[in-house]
C-alpha cells in the first residue's frame, strides 16, 4: 500500500502542465469578469441554456492579440464566450506547433515539469535584452508581464508567436499559483501557493532555529480558532465561503489588467480603510507613526505587509483589518501573561461581577473563586472590573 502511494505522490510531481492553455483558459475568463460578459437572465434566451455571452467589442478590445489570429470575425455586437475561446486556442495551438515547435513542446507538451517563470529568465539573459529581470517574477508580476508581453510588437527578440507563448505561459504559471492559494485552516489569512497554513501558523520551511516560535504560533493560532468557533465567529474570521471564492476568481482579472480605479472609488475606499482603522486599535498599534496620514497605495502595501502578504485584491482592506482585530483580540484571551489575560482570567472576572451585583464583598467574592483579595484589587484599578 505504502509503495503504491509513494508512486502517485511520483506521477502527480512529475504531471506535465499546458502553461499556454492554462494562460488562454485564465486570461478568456478574466476578460469576462472585468466587464466583456454581457449578464441574461436565462428564461430571456433559453435556447443559450445560461451559456456565457460576451460584448464582442469589449472583448476583443481586450485580447486584440490572440483575437486577430482569427481569419474570420467574431459574432457582432455579442457572440458565445465559449466557441470562441476554443477558435483562438485551436489556431494558437496550430501556429505554435508549426513555428517553434520546440517553445512548444517546452511550454505545452513537454513531459517534463518545466517552470516557465525560470525558462523565460534564462531566456530574456541569453539573448542579453534590454528586458531582463534580475529577480524572479512574484505570481503577480509574472500575471502582469505575460499580459504587457502579448502587446510589445517592438520586442526584436521575439516574434509574435514566440511573444504569445511566453506571454501566456507567464500567466498560466499565476493563475497555477493563485488556484492553489487558500483562506488558512486557523485564520482569516490566506495561505502560501500549496499550503494549508499562512506564513504566521505555517511549520513547514523553518529553520532549526525558528522551529519552537513557529510551533507556539500554531499552537496559539489553535487555540484562537478554537475560541471563536466556541463563540460563533468562525464565519466573520474567515468569510463566506461564496463571497471567498469570488474574491478569489476576481483578483487574478485585477491583476492581470490593473485596472485603474476611479478617484471617487479609491477616495471612498480611502475613508472606510481610516474608519476601520480607527476602530481597532491593536491593528493600528501595528503601524509606524503617521501612518495615517500617508496615501492610499503606501498604507495598503504596508497593511499587506503586516496582516496579509498574499491579499491580492487593492480594495476590500476593510473587512480585513475588522478580521486581524478580531483575531489579536482573541490572541489576547488565549496567550495569558504575553498578549493579555487569557480565558481562565476572563472567566475569573465575568463571575466576580456577577457575584458583586448579588451584594458579596471583595473578600467573599475571593473566596469563592480561590483567588485573592489583592487580584481583584488589581482587576478594579485596571478598570477590568
Amino acid at each position: 500500500m505504502e509503495r503504491g502511494v509513494k508512486t502517485a505522490n511520483v506521477k502527480s510531481r512529475s504531471r506535465k502542465h499546458n502553461w499556454v492553455l492554462a494562460g488562454w483558459n485564465a486570461l478568456h475568463r478574466a476578460t469576462l469578469d472585468v466587464g466583456a460578459e454581457i449578464s441574461y437572465e436565462p428564461w430571456e434566451i433559453p435556447e443559450l441554456r445560461n451559456r456565457p455571452i460576451a460584448d464582442a467589442g469589449c472583448y476583443m478590445a481586450l485580447v486584440q492579440p490572440l483575437t486577430q489570429l482569427l481569419v474570420q470575425d467574431l459574432e457582432a455586437p455579442s457572440m458565445r464566450a465559449e466557441p470562441a475561446r476554443i477558435l483562438i486556442w485551436r489556431k494558437l495551438r496550430m501556429l505554435g506547433r508549426r513555428s517553434h515547435p520546440d517553445l512548444w513542446r517546452l511550454l505545452a507538451e513537454d513531459c517534463q515539469v518545466s517552470d516557465p517563470v525560470q525558462e523565460y529568465h534564462q531566456m530574456q539573459h541569453a539573448s542579453q535584452t534590454s528586458v531582463a529581470t534580475t529577480v524572479p517574477m512574484s505570481p503577480v508580476l509574472a500575471a502582469r508581464h505575460g499580459y504587457k508581453l502579448l502587446w510589445q510588437t517592438d520586442r526584436s527578440d521575439l516574434d509574435q508567436v514566440q511573444r504569445l507563448l511566453w506571454g501566456l505561459a507567464l500567466i498560466g504559471w499565476s493563475a497555477h499559483h493563485w488556484e492553489q492559494v487558500a483562506t488558512c485552516e486557523l485564520c482569516f489569512r490566506f495561505t502560501r501557493p500549496g499550503s494549508r497554513f499562512c506564513y504566521e501558523h505555517t511549520q513547514s520551511q523553518t529553520q532549526d532555529s525558528e522551529r519552537s516560535a513557529a510551533y507556539r504560533r500554531y499552537r496559539l493560532g489553535r487555540k484562537v480558532h478554537q475560541l471563536a468557533e466556541q463563540r460563533g465567529k468562525l464565519e466573520f474570521l474567515r468569510g463566506n465561503s461564496m463571497l471567498r471564492e469570488a474574491r478569489r476568481r476576481l483578483a487574478l482579472s485585477d491583476v492581470i489588467f490593473e485596472w485603474e480605479y476611479e478617484a471617487d472609488a479609491v477616495a471612498d475606499e480611502f475613508e472606510n480603510l481610516h474608519d476601520m482603522l480607527n476602530l481597532s486599535p491593536r491593528v493600528l498599534g501595528k503601524l509606524e507613526p503617521g501612518a495615517l496620514d500617508l496615501d492610499f497605495e503606501t498604507l495598503t502595501e504596508i497593511l499587506r505587509e503586516i496582516l496579509d502578504p498574499y491579499h491580492w485584491d487593492p480594495m476590500l482592506w476593510g473587512l480585513t483589518i475588522l478580521q486581524a482585530e478580531f483575531w489579536f483580540s482573541l490572541e489576547e484571551e488565549s496567550a495569558p501573561g504575553k498578549r493579555g489575560r487569557g480565558v481562565t482570567a476572563q472567566e475569573q472576572i465575568r463571575r466576580a461581577k456577577a457575584l458583586a451585583q448579588q451584594g458579596l464583598r471583595k473578600s467573599q467574592i475571593a473566596r469563592e473563586l480561590g483567588i485573592s483579595a489583592s487580584t481583584i484589587s488589581q482587576w478594579v484599578a485596571r478598570g477590568l472590573y
